[in-house]
């Protein structure tokens, strides 16, 4: 089984709730992936991975700053950071 948690944050922090989430998804076992998406969210990869995710996808472009509808639709790319 493979799950995919997409991690909410603010101020630079991950928010409490998605890292439960993130912890209860691992003791489901299987593989446990997030995904976080924002502007300057690349430090908080290793953060996701003390929670139990084994790939963190970091969506880290200034378009995703403050969501919006027209911006919630900006194509970007994915890559494992750990």
């Amino acid at each position: 089984m493979s799950t995919l948690v997409f991690l909410e944050h603010h101020e630079g922090e991950l928010q409490k709730d998605s890292l439960g989430v993130l912890g209860k998804a691992a003791l489901l076992g299987g593989d446990v992936s997030a995904l976080i998406a924002g502007s300057g969210v690349e430090g908080l990869a290793a953060q996701a991975g003390k929670y139990g995710a084994r790939k963190v996808y970091v969506a880290d472009d200034p378009a995703l700053e403050a969501p919006s509808g027209d911006r919630a639709s900006t194509p970007f790319s994915l890559a494992p950071r750990c």
